[in-house]
């Protein structure tokens, strides 16, 4: 599969939204995780990007 990068928007209150799509991705997307190049956000998103990166286990 070819690299990917995942980008999260600044969201604001909606990033709890983004806290449950990073779950999904830790719990059905393997294979897109395993092709992961690089993380990315803004604002909520990179808080949600960060703990995605170095902390999944806080998340599930």
């Amino acid at each position: 599969m070819t690299a990917v990068n995942l980008s999260f928007a600044a969201a604001g209150f909606l990033g709890a939204y983004h806290l449950g799509v990073t779950e999904a991705f830790l719990r059905h997307g393997d294979k897109l995780l395993s092709s992961l190049k690089a993380c990315a956000g803004a604002s909520a998103g990179a808080l949600v990007a960060t703990v995605m990166i170095t902390a999944p286990d806080k998340l599930q």
